[in-house]
């Protein structure tokens, strides 16, 4: 699977859960972004898919690094 045919699918279930202007970005300056759109309630979303085997380790959010200075963006946690 690439990682288009992994974002793919993501970007269907938040359209499915009643997200609108959802579409696929990236590229060299998309600061890590795969999918952006607006939740229901018409807050901006930015998601980064990140496809990892099983056993795999996630040790940071490298999105949430990245978008820290970038205007606009407020970034969201799980944990927060």
């Amino acid at each position: 699977m690439t990682g288009t045919e992994f974002e793919e699918p993501v970007a269907s279930l938040c359209r499915r859960d009643g997200c609108t202007e959802v579409r696929l970005v990236g590229g060299s300056h998309d600061k890590g972004a795969d999918v952006l759109g607006r939740h229901p309630d018409g807050r901006a979303m930015v998601i980064q898919c990140q496809r990892y085997a099983p056993r795999s380790t996630i040790t940071r959010l490298p999105l949430g690094d990245q978008l820290v200075d970038a205007p606009g963006h407020q970034v969201q946690t799980e944990e927060q």
